[in-house]
């Protein structure tokens, strides 16, 4: 579902969705498994340059604050 949405490249779309697992990543990261595919393949893997180099800078800045805060 968030693949879709990380294709789809909407900026507000993907700005709610970073903003929905930056206030719920402890609550996911609680089963290993999903901390291990949310984290691990998702955010540092296929992800990962997509939005370190996104076009929009407020989509940039959330996903740097992620990476700090919440990895």
């Amino acid at each position: 579902c968030m693949d879709i949405l990380i294709d789809f490249d909407h900026h507000v779309m993907l700005n709610m969705m970073l903003m929905f697992l930056y206030n719920h990543t402890r609550t996911i990261a609680a089963v290993p498994l999903f901390r291990k595919v949310l984290v691990g393949e998702k955010l540092l893997g296929d992800w990962f340059y997509r939005l370190f180099l996104h076009w929009d800078s407020k989509i940039r800045c959330f996903f740097y604050q992620f990476l700090v805060y919440q990895v």
